[in-house]
């Protein structure tokens, strides 16, 4: 600056100046705010979460609950209901007490909600999980039907009674060597006492001096005693040696025959089993 004609008017602007100077701080230009969008800087910068409650977390719109209340018919909350949800995700879960439950942490999207319990009909319903809108609904499950009674059993009619054949029969014992001695077969061919009779039994004593013919007895089995005496048993074409306590048996239908061996009358006791007693025979 040129000043020499007006030297005292130019010092006093140039001191003014530099007061001015003095008292005005030099201040940075302000740094340019970041922005979100494309690379010359326009757009809107980002919205950041909003966190809830007091514990700081940042609530997730994608993530929300699906609650249901399940009733019957007369109000009453239904505890124990086993309830299966279909869909983005699966869950499964059981009501409380008071006939709720709750999924948590769904995403959003549709769901179908099963309901079973073993004395109600199953159910199911859709419900939608929007976002920002947790799912609440209630169903009321209608009482499944009695099971039908078991079928009736009919009762088995009893077997009729076995007929008694009509006789006088008693119970009783015998001394066999008493009878014996009392009915002694002497110098007869053969002697028949009665031991015993009952509806499907007759038991006999038999002294024999003359053989007992080949037969057989197509109803009745037949076993034999020696009570003394030796003789020969022949048994479906077989002889068997008889003497005192040899037991044979008979079935019914196969031949046999009886010869005595010896001088002393064979003594036998024959037991017929399967027909009324016929004594004497």
């Amino acid at each position: 600056m040129r000043c020499a004609p007006f030297a005292p008017i130019c010092l006093t602007v140039v001191l003014s100046a530099l007061g001015v100077a003095a008292q005005t701080p030099q201040t940075p230009p302000p740094a340019p705010k970041p922005t979100q969008g494309s690379a010359t800087g326009t757009g809107t910068a980002p919205v950041k979460p909003t966190p809830t409650g007091s514990t700081g977390r940042v609530a997730d719109p994608g993530r929300l609950t699906i609650s249901v209340q399940v009733t019957s018919l007369d109000g009453k909350t239904i505890p124990d209901v086993t309830v299966k949800a279909s869909g983005p995700v699966d869950r499964e879960g059981a009501t409380d007490q008071s006939g709720m439950l709750t999924f948590a942490n769904v995403p959003v999207g549709s769901y179908r909600l099963h309901f079973e319990h073993e004395k109600f009909i199953t159910f199911e319903k859709d419900v939608s999980v929007a976002a920002g809108r947790p799912a609440r609904t209630s169903i009321t499950l209608t009482a499944a039907p009695p099971p039908p009674p078991p079928p009736k059993v009919e009762p088995v009619a009893a077997p009729p009674p076995t007929p008694v054949a009509a006789g006088n029969y008693q119970p009783g014992t015998t001394d066999i060597p008493d009878l014996v001695e009392k009915n002694f077969i002497g110098s007869a061919q053969i002697k028949r006492s009665t031991v015993g009779c009952t509806a499907s039994s007759a038991s006999t004593l038999i002294q024999l001096r003359e053989p007992l013919a080949e037969h057989s007895h197509a109803d009745q089995d037949e076993l034999i005693y020696v009570v003394a005496g030796e003789g020969t048993h022949k048994i479906a074409g077989r002889d068997y040696p008889l003497t005192g306590g040899v037991f044979s048996v008979v079935p019914r239908g196969t031949s046999h025959s009886i010869v005595r061996r010896g001088r002393q009358p064979l003594v036998i006791i024959s037991t017929l089993s399967g027909t009324p007693c016929q004594p004497e025979k």
